[in-house]
């Protein structure tokens, strides 16, 4: 940048004699002895040059300031049209879109301390200065020369200037130091502190302070309607809060007001999200098309936009066909880089969506991360709402569903791992647990209790560990829906309690609990059995055998609830288990038939 910067301002010096010439027509001259000095006069020239500077008669502003100058060159007002012809024919260059004349007005700024070898508005000279190197967006520069004007000094408003350079970089280290100014005794100034802290606002992703700073210093400043910088915070705040109306109506002045086209192709980015925002989808493509057209997908701009694609299902579906593939390909261009971000959820949303990994490579190689927001030089991206779209997919998996916790399992493998910064652990845990995949057996440890107890102890279950079930009996007051009712199925069927039984076994069961029933039925009956309880346990016996699948233990317990039917004379039940042996072939089937049939 500094080197930039040398380069530029030698170029300005070489310029320079086209400010000269200028003032000479006007009227300017470094000869003492050209006009006979009048500070009154001088004075008069001076005041209106500088209500026309104020207005933006900058043309005008040169005559007068010029006049001023010729009348008083070694007087007070001489010395201060000096300088305000150099910040006049800066502000004149940088409007008519000529920044070579800026240049040239530092190079005469820089001159002062040569004609006027003591100079008795040094401060005032390094300001115009600063203020031309903010024009130039060399804010580096800038901020070093306002930073030495306030510790010169104490002028709060050389801060503000200051840290406005920051802002406008994109950084806020120095925020806090606003609160040292206090805008109520700025005067015309103050607009710079809300200004600032509007800018200060937007790099930190508070939108709507933003906006609410920004207003109050357009309404202390009209011009800054009228000012690039201010405008494309303004409308970008606009779009990033949702307020779709006002944003275009600043893109549109913007694009008016923005002769060097610095903020052209982040304007085209938010504009074509906000087409795509309010399905205003034939503008949308229009614009997309023309990006790529103009800058290819190696722009990084072009690229973040088209990573954001896949959150609008029918923009995608019916003007881009081949996207999900093509999005597998393009995030390889922004591989090192957050840009890939928003493309590397579109891949997992499609993965999940389709229970299909898209590329495993892609899922190895980029590291799954947790970003609201992407910054890009001037560009903000809110990610928000592709987290939102993820999740709301990823929601649908049932890790207790074969399907799913195959899935689950397999992407789980496929990003060694990194899939569970994205997404959290707790789905691939429950179905490590459930479908008993050891590899997923370290996620337990990633979560909270009381299911980190709950899964720890399933896991000794199942690895023959009794000391499980104590974990499981420390956390069921805590465990909630079907995971307090799977606890009391584990509980009652070790424990054979017939208390945690019933109460898991109320109401409809989900898949994932429908594989306990007929053991829990099973146990009851038994339980009742041993009671001698006969009544419930033929009832528990019977709605087992509705339920289970026939094998040995299906005809063992329909030969328990024969013999129990038979010994407290219920015909009914013991017909109906002889119907029942009469469909098998089964030898316990065959001994029914025999006893009863």
């Amino acid at each position: 940048m500094k080197s930039l910067e040398r380069i530029s301002l030698e170029a300005g010096y070489v310029h320079l004699i086209k400010i000269v010439l200028l003032l000479l027509t006007l009227g300017l001259s470094f000869s003492d002895s050209l006009n006979k000095r009048d500070e009154k006069l001088a004075q008069r020239y001076f005041q209106s040059g500088y209500q026309n500077l104020q207005i933006g008669n900058f043309k005008n502003a040169l005559i007068d300031f010029s006049m001023a100058y010729s009348f008083d060159k070694k007087g007070p007002y001489g010395e201060l049209a000096y300088l305000y012809l150099g910040k006049t024919y800066t502000l004149l260059s940088y409007r008519t879109g000529n920044k070579e004349g800026v240049f040239s007005s530092i190079a005469y700024l820089n001159m002062y301390t040569y004609h006027y070898k003591n100079p008795n508005y040094l401060l005032l000279k390094d300001d115009f200065v600063g203020e031309s190197y903010l024009l130039l967006g060399f804010y580096e520069r800038a901020f070093e020369v306002f930073m030495k004007l306030y510790k010169d000094s104490s002028n709060p408003v050389y801060l503000l200037k200051a840290l406005y350079a920051e802002a406008s970089q994109g950084k806020s280290y120095n925020y806090e130091l606003l609160n040292h100014v206090k805008p109520e005794n700025l005067k015309e100034e103050g607009y710079l502190y809300y200004l600032v802290k509007g800018f200060y606002e937007f790099n930190l992703g508070n939108y709507t302070s933003t906006l609410e700073n920004l207003s109050l210093a357009r309404s202390m400043k009209a011009q800054l309607g009228q000012d690039p910088d201010f405008l494309y915070r303004q409308a970008a705040a606009y779009a990033l809060t949702e307020r779709w109306k006002e944003a275009l109506q600043s893109f549109e002045v913007l694009s008016r007001v923005d002769i060097y086209k610095t903020y052209s192709l982040f304007s085209d980015y938010y504009l074509t999200l906000i087409h795509l925002k309010t399905k205003n989808y034939i503008e949308a493509k229009e614009r997309l098309y023309k990006l790529i057209e103009d800058y290819s997908l190696f722009n990084p701009v072009v690229s973040l936009l088209y990573y954001q694609l896949w959150a609008y299902d029918g923009f995608v579906e019916k003007y881009l066909p081949n996207y999900k593939d093509s999005l597998t390909k393009v995030i390889w261009i922004n591989s090192s880089s957050d840009l890939s971000i928003p493309a590397l959820l579109g891949i997992y949303y499609y993965s999940i969506k389709e229970r299909k990994i898209l590329s495993s490579d892609i899922f190895k190689m980029f590291p799954a991360q947790r970003v609201d927001e992407v910054t890009l030089s001037h560009i903000k991206a809110d990610l928000k709402e592709l987290y939102i779209k993820l999740f709301n997919e990823y929601s649908k998996l049932d890790p207790y569903s074969p399907k799913d916790g195959a899935f689950l399992l397999e992407l789980l493998k496929a990003s060694n791992g990194k899939c569970v910064n994205l997404l959290g652990a707790e789905k691939f845990a429950r179905a490590g647990v459930y479908f008993g995949a050891q590899e997923a057996y370290y996620l337990i440890n990633l979560l909270q209790e009381p299911l980190k107890s709950f899964f720890y102890g399933q896991v000794q279950l199942l690895q023959g560990k009794e000391e499980g079930l104590k974990l499981i009996e420390e956390v069921l007051k805590d465990l909630k829906d079907d995971d307090r009712r799977e606890a009391l199925f584990i509980l009652g069927l070790y424990r054979r309690r017939e208390d945690y039984l019933l109460e898991a076994l109320k109401g409809s069961l989900t898949e994932r609990l429908e594989g306990y029933a007929p053991l829990a039925l099973l146990t009851l009956g038994e339980i009742y059995e041993d009671k001698k309880d006969y009544n419930r346990a033929k009832v528990y016996y019977k709605e087992y055998l509705q339920k289970a699948q026939e094998d040995t233990l299906y005809w063992i317990v329909a030969y328990k609830l024969a013999y129990i039917s038979s010994i407290t004379n219920d015909k009914e039940n013991l017909n109906w288990v002889v119907n029942e042996a009469k469909k098998t072939d089964n030898i316990i089937g065959r001994i029914i038939r025999e006893l009863w049939g």
